[in-house]
């Protein structure tokens, strides 16, 4: 039910994000940001139009693990064998060096370049651009063969470094080689789960690093911990940006409610307003009057915050 969750989240949001959806009444159960149940009614609730696509369709196989955009439009999908790009009416399937040694895909990023990163259950890393790929592993400077987790951040002159999240710590790419950060003693695992590329209020470059043991914060060549996270394995990370400018950082971590922090406070959203403890995923969309609506995938379904309420996705 996890991935299931997880990948009902993402393609929806991937395949179909919209700035307005055909909304239609339907009778559910609503609740308030607090979890409070609001009075009964007909709503108008948003039900995207789904199409599931399956190894029938030509994925390569059926558990979708990563999604990223290509420069041309193109989704790329990594599964636990493969990868595959999708135009709007074609799955076209793409061959991974080194298919012996690992295609199982943990995440996929499109770097400001325009190629393609793919990082692996085992193999380390894969990079597709012009048409070639090109391989890193241990002798490229990796810290570990399994990789989890990639982001690009962009620094206070506005370079780009690009950042691999491994089971032996963070790794960051000078162009050529990796190299193992300089402060993963100070993370609260090597286990890195999830990167996310944010901003703080004051508007200076962060990378948040999800780990099996909770959260820190990578600025410069510093790692904190983070007060007040949740300490468990964290699934997902979603950053968004307040009316007022503010950043709330989103956290769904394992056996934990749904944490989001706001100008240096912690809240904590679980049942009944959110289903289940675990949070898998992660998103955000812009509804038909410019409100953020933010999408949480868990154990039991997807929930979604919209206009301060939340509101459970029929099945």
């Amino acid at each position: 039910m996890a991935v299931r969750a997880a990948i009902l989240l993402t393609l929806a949001l991937a395949l179909l994000q919209r700035e307005a959806a055909a909304d239609e009444p339907l009778h559910t159960v609503v609740r308030d940001d607090d979890g409070a149940i609001e009075p009964a009614g007909v709503l108008d609730a948003m039900r995207p139009a789904l199409r599931v696509f399956r190894d029938r369709d030509g994925l390569p196989q059926n558990s979708a693990m990563a999604l990223a955009f290509g420069d041309d439009g193109a989704l790329w999908v990594g599964t636990q064998d493969g990868i595959a790009s999708f135009d709007g009416r074609v799955w076209t399937t793409a061959a991974l060096p080194h298919p012996e040694v690992s295609g199982f895909v943990r995440d996929l990023l499109v770097d400001h370049t325009g190629a393609l990163w793919v990082a692996r259950q085992d193999g380390g890393l894969a990079r597709l651009a012009g048409g070639a790929w090109t391989t890193y592993g241990a002798a490229e400077g990796l810290p570990s063969g399994r990789v989890d987790s990639l982001a690009e951040a962009s620094g206070p002159d506005g370079s780009r470094t690009l950042w691999a999240g491994t089971h032996q710590g963070l790794a960051r790419f000078d162009g050529a080689t990796w190299h193992a950060f300089a402060g993963n003693a100070a993370l609260p695992s090597p286990g890195i789960s999830r990167l996310l590329a944010g901003t703080d209020d004051g508007g200076a470059p962060v990378l948040w690093v999800g780990t099996e043991q909770g959260l820190a914060q990578v600025r410069g060549e510093t790692a904190t911990l983070v007060p007040g996270a949740p300490h468990t394995l964290v699934h997902a990370l979603l950053e968004t940006v307040d009316p007022d400018g503010s950043h709330t950082l989103w956290v769904g971590a394992s056996r934990e409610p749904l944490y989001r922090l706001t100008r240096g406070v912690w809240r904590a959203t679980g049942a009944p307003a959110i289903p289940h403890a675990d949070v898998w995923a992660l998103g955000e969309t812009i509804a038909a009057d410019g409100q953020h609506v933010v999408w949480v995938a868990t154990d039991d379904g997807v929930t979604r915050l919209d206009h301060g309420r939340w509101i459970p996705m029929p099945d």
